[in-house]
């Protein structure tokens, strides 16, 4: 697996490095300068980049890396958790907060790592696509890009972590077609992707983009199993 990571504090680079388990699978490019990285043609899949930076912020290292390589897993550091939530747009799994201490910071790491290779293993287009009739056409693409889902009035609206479809169908056709080991209904309108559970507080669930969802009294039980 390609790793790599961008900040123009090599100290900082160091200590998630450290995080990273070892493992001779894992290549791990190191870059200081953003245009380095931008320019060249690697494909990553898992990327842990500065949000700001000289020549190149993390967003736009994101979208490169990603058009290099659709299931690239993309980390953003950041000191300000208003530039992190931006980061959401540009393909974004999770961000880490440079204040935050080093178990935070460890277990963020981790968890990028463990989705990575579960999209290097199962491959974009090696997985089953999910199908949807959305307003604009049919759609196809990976169901683990789902953060999660909402029927808001009649509409079934799909966030993912590159767009949002508005769907054509009902909640239990869509929650049909999901695997229930890793989608969870939490509440008669909501369904969300456990990969992008951030903490579970009385009442809702909070994701990985700060958004939270309310937990229905019929969907606890099995939400905090």
């Amino acid at each position: 697996m390609n790793i790599a990571v961008c900040d123009d504090d090599k100290i900082f680079i160091d200590e998630i490095i450290t995080y990273i388990p070892k493992s001779k699978d894992y290549v791990i490019d190191t870059f200081t300068l953003s245009k380095d990285l931008y320019e060249r043609e690697e494909k990553y899949d898992l990327a842990f980049l500065d949000i700001r930076m000289n020549n190149y912020d993390g967003l736009a290292l994101a979208d490169r890396l990603c058009a290099l390589n659709p299931k690239c897993v993309i980390v953003l550091f950041t000191a300000f958790t208003r530039y992190a939530i931006d980061g959401y747009k540009h393909h974004t799994f999770d961000y880490i907060l440079k204040s935050d201490n080093k178990l935070v910071k460890k277990l963020s790491v981790e968890k990028a790592v463990v989705e990575a290779e579960q999209r290097v293993n199962l491959g974009v287009f090696g997985a089953d696509l999910l199908r949807l009739n959305a307003r604009d056409g049919e759609v196809k693409f990976n169901p683990l890009y789902i953060i999660y889902i909402e029927a808001a009035n009649n509409d079934i609206k799909v966030y993912t972590d590159r767009e949002t479809y508005i769907c054509r169908c009902t909640m239990y056709d869509i929650e049909s077609k999901l695997d229930n080991k890793i989608f969870k209904r939490c509440h008669r309108s909501y369904i969300v992707n456990t990969k992008y559970v951030k903490s579970i507080k009385r009442g809702y669930i909070v994701l990985t983009n700060n958004y939270e969802v309310p937990i229905g009294r019929k969907y606890k039980k099995e939400i905090l199993l």
